[in-house]
């Protein structure tokens, strides 16, 4: 989307479908609550063609709104969140009271309960992961029903558990007293930023995993993760972990479009229904968390096990790290070639090796859909697309695959996030050494989705239609959101 100072109405005909976008683009950009705007043309369920609007609201109007309305949109949302946890863990008749999956939904399989082979091991690579920070004094917020819990407390001095649900903190607690290795335990119903009652630097490792996507908005996030900055100890951790990928938002949902799609479905149908989702839950960049106050690095990691599932492919962990970074031998970069050629790490070799830009075959599909999407005419079927997509989907190569087989090399290996959300790096390191520091990447942070946004602006929203309806009623009814804002690099906004 361009920002308002580059663009002109279309110069076509009102009742031409361009020619419309035009004039309403156009309009969206004169009025001054809005920053930049975009509208496309799709056809109606009967076949007209009909506008889609997208806007982002101006900074000068959308800032006062937001200050006016955070303290009370975060308590909503908390609240929220809150219910619905309370009821997806009450207990049900002949469940068990333990830990247990309770509220793990595939969206990609129509919102069925994702089944337990993959829930499983996912819990066993957080719990490894967790376990390399060496843990001890632990705090989890949004512990649930003690999934990570059972696992990792037993080896800890003291352990935390906080969760906003009073339902999942008295079901965890009652079975918690039938456990002799987990008298330790404390638990406590709370939300993510009620943390003024802990201790400076008595902790040393804080988990919150599958958790941030509930949170209201990024700024709440940097907040909390501000405050646990001063309640670890020196060299401490923050494991933040499944964390939705912002950047891989457009192909996730185009994914899940595509399962839930009828055969009747076509390309425009489905991409104004994609126009018109509201995305309810947080999305990061994962080189957002690089530079956040109070800490010395951050370790953005994919999932390094074969499974097919969204979790693996659009979710990641990130380890914040507090203190000096470990000093070591400079890191040496190159691109990669292919897995044949990953070097054996030969004795008494200590320098790690930095490999980039490894397509990520986890994703190529959906990509590959997407693309086919994005460009297909409006009246393409649903199978037609699903035959151009596989006919166009590349290679890639399995992170999980690509890690084991450094891993056989000697290395100690890392599957970072890539500099562009369809690939990834290789960190690989001495096992025997700590662990380099992640280097930073040039890119542009794609901004975080925001909860929040559509319950903020649609006052704006109602009005620019009442606008559209007197400035362009030849435009019909319109399908206008406000997205957010995305750096042009020019000191603009666009969408």
């Amino acid at each position: 989307m361009q920002t308002k100072d580059t663009e002109s109405p279309d110069a076509l005909s009102p009742d031409d479908g361009a020619g419309l976008a035009g004039r309403l683009a156009a309009l969206l950009r004169a009025d001054p609550r809005v920053a930049a705007a975009r509208v496309t043309v799709e056809p109606d369920p009967a076949g007209r063609p009909a506008l889609l609007a997208a806007i982002v609201p101006a900074p000068a109007w959308i800032g006062p709104a937001r200050r006016q309305a955070e303290s009370t949109q975060a308590r909503m949302a908390i609240r929220t969140w809150a219910r619905v946890f309370d009821g997806a863990y009450v207990t049900k008749d002949g469940a068990p009271a333990g830990p247990g999956y309770d509220s793990y939904n595939s969206a990609l399989r129509g919102g069925v309960r994702m089944p337990v082979a993959e829930l499983d091991p996912l819990r066993d690579h957080t719990v490894a992961r967790v376990r390399t920070l060496r843990p001890n004094h632990v705090l989890e917020i949004g512990c649930g029903v003690g999934v990570l819990l059972e696992k990792i407390a037993p080896h800890c001095a003291s352990y935390r558990g906080t969760d906003i649900s009073a339902e999942a903190i008295a079901r965890l607690r009652a079975w918690a007293a039938t456990q002799p290795g987990l008298r330790h335990v404390e638990l406590g119903q709370r939300a993510a930023h009620e943390l003024d009652d802990l201790p400076d630097g008595g902790i040393d490792t804080v988990i919150i995993n599958s958790v941030v996507q509930y949170f209201p908005d990024h700024a709440y996030l940097e907040r909390v993760l501000a405050v646990l900055a001063s309640k670890l100890s020196p060299g401490g951790h923050v494991f933040v972990g499944d964390v939705r990928d912002v950047r891989l938002l457009p192909a996730y949902n185009a994914a899940v479009a595509l399962t839930r799609a009828a055969a009747t479905e076509t390309a425009g149908s489905l991409r104004r229904a994609l126009h018109e989702r509201i995305e309810k839950e947080l999305a990061i960049d994962p080189h957002a968390f690089a530079g956040l106050p109070g800490y010395a690095g951050a370790r953005p990691l994919l999932r390094q096990f074969k499974l097919d599932n969204e979790m693996t492919r659009y979710r990641y962990d990130v380890v914040l790290s507090t203190g000096a970074p470990p000093a070591g031998p400079t890191i040496e970069e190159r691109p990669w070639t292919d897995a044949a050629s990953l070097p054996v790490r030969r004795r008494g070799e200590h320098a790690p090796l930095w490999l980039r830009g490894i397509p990520n075959g986890r994703l190529t599909g959906d990509l590959a859909f997407l693309r086919v999407l994005q460009a297909a005419p409006a009246a393409t079927p649903v199978s037609v697309l699903r035959e151009q997509a596989a006919a166009r989907q590349s290679a890639g190569e399995e992170p999980g695959e690509v890690a084991l087989a450094a891993e056989q090399r000697g290395h100690r290996a890392e599957a970072i996030c890539g500099a562009t959300p369809d690939c990834f790096d290789l960190l690989l390191s001495d096992p025997a050494s700590p662990a380099p520091a992640v280097p930073p990447v040039a890119v542009r942070i794609e901004p975080s989705s925001d909860p929040s946004l559509p319950r903020l602006a649609a006052p704006l929203i109602e009005s620019l239609k009442t606008s559209i309806a007197a400035g362009l009623p030849l435009a019909g009814p319109v399908a206008l959101v406000a997205v957010p804002a995305v750096p042009d690099g020019h000191g603009g906004r666009s969408c």
